[in-house]
């Protein structure tokens, strides 16, 4: 037996192994197949492949339970090589990877490409543009003109029914599909006749598309559309919504955006129209911008069992494009307005560029449907005369509305109602102030009241006092301490002097007083509805380097203990909603034994020096002979820096395993090595590189290298000589 080596052998393992990798790479599937196929396909969940024409790999899927075809190639559909309708997926799983590639209509005679309808059937579309062949000239697409291909009947790319659910994935694009004003759903339709689920995921895009009702989009009856992302962009309607439109079905939109779409009446981005039952709108997030309609321009609700839940998100940007319609962001015309969360709805505008947000009509209102949090921002329009404007539900007790909503009318103030607790718009801008202050007495330690102005109120004032507020009275809130250590009452005094026990010593008697001033007539406050909050500063001449303080709170005949809210040792934070007798305590402490982290190195400079410094349990070692070494020129386990952090320890280990490897192949494997037992073995040790980080990546390289060298200068030929 003769063992033969040569580097052209050695050359062709090393290009074997690229070749390796490359399988487990994204290419374009073209680069590997054969020239006459047009796709390769699966009919046994990507067990194995076959090669054919499209027409023939969507008959041969029809069947399959879980089936799968590639696209080779651009490929344009007539009727010489399709018919219509022909992707029917009814009870089984089919995938259309695109690879990239476009699948373009290039007849009229090719309406419809598919339907997904039935018994769980789900048909997935990745990594394709299918391309519905308008060819438009201007960007508007309220104005633009079409010199390709355009339909006047049934043609969106795919109509989902009845339990089945239709996924652009991400790659994918659904494009130029022209059905004017004869049809919905100018690029999918879902519950076409009922039931049926889309699913929009992140990178998928429906743009450029026009149909009657919903140019991008038609969600009909019992219809749901989940867009957890992607982008709805450059559709138009004739009639109503640019972007969607939701009819007796359900559009929840958790991510992504809708924009620069367009509609010839209602709902430039999404319309709300219920026909025969109710349609729900919920957003959750993403955005809704740039969009057109000849009212509202964002979002309108039509009918009056419809509904828009805006639980965040961000509609903005968009306009009316008719001199005296509303509703640049939304128009509630019918149906009901809820929102919660942060949901922004800002900057948008009517024909004539000024502010146009949320108008509403026939009596409509906006209800605060939960918990509304910093950041939202609302527009509320007072348009003609058959437009009122209000709100309902809760919004907390400290809820301010103007903090939330606006007029963009400035003509008009939002201001909460001071007996129904509602925010309103009125006219005006003639609303009391509430203003806080603190009186110190002399002798008294500083006090501070940091609550804000709108809690304070919320804690202090009645409904008389809020509506006078509404009213255009001013009120104000005094917060007075004084010393009282002279004149404490005297029954007070015992019942702190029995309460202080072993534990305490007094240091300072307090009065302290809430105070409401309307028009200079002033009310002492004994109790509030709800807690103040109050800080008060420890006087020098009380602090001590082992004391700890505390506040009593005597108030009618009951003394109480209040717990300090914060953790600095010069202040007191306290919460309280009775006002009296206060007393300022401390007690003596032994100390606490700080702990923690030590430094533990030395900084000496010289030849013996070194430099440690202790993080957590690591240890890191400075460079002997230099005292002032920074920690952060070494590693934690005390090897200088270089150029490249990764171990030198690894690159060793790695040789010394690859050569362990190669040592044994050529002992043990005996000559008896295949084809099939090296791709086997190569397509091991790639998935194993795969699941670790960088070091097991170089060594799964390192020992593919040396197999294949093995394979091709001695495996083989000792296996071809012994043969």
């Amino acid at each position: 037996m003769r063992i033969r080596f040569s580097f052209r052998k050695v050359l062709a393992g090393i290009l074997s192994v690229l070749l390796a990798f490359s399988a487990y790479m994204p290419v374009r599937a073209s680069e590997a197949q054969s020239e006459g196929a047009e796709v390769k396909y699966s009919t046994d969940g990507g067990a194995t492949w076959k090669e054919d024409s499209l027409i023939n790999a969507v008959y041969q899927c029809y069947m399959a339970e879980k089936s799968e075809i590639r696209l080779l190639k651009d490929i344009v559909l007539t009727e010489d090589n399709w018919s219509e309708g022909l992707i029917l997926v009814y009870g089984h799983e089919l995938t259309i990877n695109g690879d990239g590639h476009t699948l373009k209509r290039g007849s009229d005679t090719i309406k419809k490409l598919g339907t997904v309808g039935y018994d769980g059937s789900v048909l997935t579309l990745t990594n394709i543009t299918i391309d519905g062949g308008a060819v438009w000239s201007g960007n508007d697409p309220a104005t633009r003109s079409n010199s390709g291909l355009s339909f006047t009947a049934t043609a969106h790319f795919f109509a989902v029914d009845e339990n089945a659910t239709l996924v652009l994935d991400t790659g994918t694009v659904l494009q130029n599909n022209d059905l004017g004003d004869s049809f919905y759903g100018g690029a999918v339709a879902v519950g076409a006749n009922s039931g049926g689920k889309l699913v929009m995921k992140p990178g998928a895009v429906i743009r450029n598309n026009t149909g009657s009702l919903g140019g991008g989009v038609y969600v009909g009856t019992n219809g749901v559309f989940e867009m957890e992302g992607g982008t709805i962009s450059g559709n138009y309607a004739v009639q109503g919504g640019g972007g969607v439109i939701v009819m007796d079905g359900v559009f929840t939109m958790k991510n992504g955006e809708i924009r620069g779409n367009a509609a010839g009446n209602n709902g430039g981005g999404v319309a709300v129209q219920g026909y025969r039952a109710s349609s729900v709108f919920t957003m959750e997030g993403g955005s809704i911008t740039g969009n057109q309609g000849q009212a509202g321009g964002g979002v309108t609700l039509i009918g009056a069992g419809d509904s828009f839940l805006m639980n965040g998100g961000s509609i903005t940007g968009n306009r009316v494009t008719t001199v005296g319609a509303n509703g640049g962001g939304i128009l509630v015309n019918a149906g009901v307005l809820r929102v919660s969360g942060t949901p922004v709805v800002n900057q948008n505008s009517d024909a004539n560029n000024a502010a146009n947000n949320v108008c509403l009509r026939n009596n409509a209102v906006i209800t605060v449907a939960g918990a509304i949090n910093s950041g939202t921002k609302i527009g509320v329009t007072r348009g003609l005369g058959d437009v009122t404007s209000g709100w309902t539900g809760q919004m907390g007790d400290s809820a301010k509305p103007e903090d939330y909503f606006f007029s963009d009318n400035s003509n008009y103030t939002v201001m909460k109602n001071g007996v129904t607790g509602e925010a309103e718009l009125r006219e005006g801008t003639d609303e009391g102030n509430v203003e806080k202050d603190v009186e110190k007495g002399e002798g008294a330690p500083t006090v501070s009241l940091p609550m804000d102005t709108d809690a304070l109120a919320n804690a202090v004032l009645s409904e008389d006092d809020r509506q006078q507020v509404a009213d255009g009275t001013d009120i104000k809130i005094l917060l007075v301490v004084k010393d009282i250590g002279s004149t404490v009452p005297e029954n007070d005094r015992n019942i702190v002097e029995a309460s202080l026990g072993d534990k305490y010593t007094v240091g300072q008697y307090l009065g302290v007083e809430l105070i409401k001033d309307i028009n200079g007539s002033r009310t002492n406050i004994t109790e509030t509805q709800g807690l103040i909050q109050i800080v008060i500063t420890i006087p020098d001449g009380m602090k001590g380097n082992n004391r700890s303080y505390a506040v009593m709170r005597v108030h009618n005949g009951s003394v109480d203990i209040l717990e300090d809210k914060d953790a600095n040792p010069d202040t007191i934070t306290m919460e309280t909603n009775r006002f009296s007798t206060y007393v300022l305590v401390y007690e003596e402490t032994n100390g606490n034994e700080s702990g923690g982290n030590e430094s533990s190195g030395t900084n000496d400079s010289g030849s013996s020096g070194g430099n440690e410094v202790s993080s957590g349990a690591e240890t890191v070692v400075g460079d002997a002979g230099n005292g002032n070494h920074a920690a952060s020129d070494v590693t934690k386990d005390g090897e200088p820096r270089t150029g490249d952090d990764f171990r030198t320890e690894i690159f060793a280990t790695t040789a010394m395993v690859a050569g362990l490897s190669y040592l044994m192949l050529l002992f043990a494997d005996k000559g008896r090595m295949t084809e099939e037992r090296k791709k086997e073995l190569v397509s091991r040790l790639i998935q194993w590189g795969r699941r670790g980080k960088r070091p097991r990546k170089i060594l799964a390289l390192a020992m593919i290298v040396l197999l294949l060298i093995y394979y091709h200068s001695i495996g083989r030929q000792v296996l071809v000589e012994l043969a």
